[in-house]
């Protein structure tokens, strides 16, 4: 397997399905979570199986140097020169069948037009409902 080169990290949570939070205690959680989401030092982006951007934390919009409402309901694919979309589908396809996939590197592009390498790891969330 290649070794992966130190560089910045990027988790990329696909949600394959989701449901309204109906109860207090999903609140908490919800709430607890979304404060790790904001605080963590890596960067995180949350797609939907279209390569939507659904949200995304206040690391990647350091990272890109954008603000975090830029990225709202553009595609992840517009964040990558062309050379990586066909990686990007593959991997679409590997968390539907799989719901993760190991690290692999891609390149992403600061709204400045620098473009650098990130390490990625993809999970996929599946959520039927109660």
């Amino acid at each position: 397997m290649k070794k992966m080169k130190r560089g910045p990290k990027l988790i990329n949570n696909r949600f394959i399905a989701s449901r309204d939070q109906d109860s207090n205690q999903d609140l908490a959680k919800q709430s607890h979570y979304q404060s790790l989401f904001n605080s963590v030092a890596f960067s995180i982006v949350e797609t939907d199986l279209t390569g939507r951007i659904v949200d995304c934390n206040p690391a990647l919009a350091r990272m890109l140097l954008a603000n975090q409402d830029d990225f709202r309901a553009c595609k992840i694919l517009s964040l990558m020169p062309n050379k990586w979309h066909e990686k990007e589908e593959s991997t679409r396809a590997e968390v539907i069948d799989k719901s993760v996939t190991d690290e692999y590197e891609i390149e992403l592009r600061k709204s400045d037009g620098t473009v650098f390498p990130v390490a990625v790891k993809s999970t996929g969330h599946l959520d039927v409902g109660p």
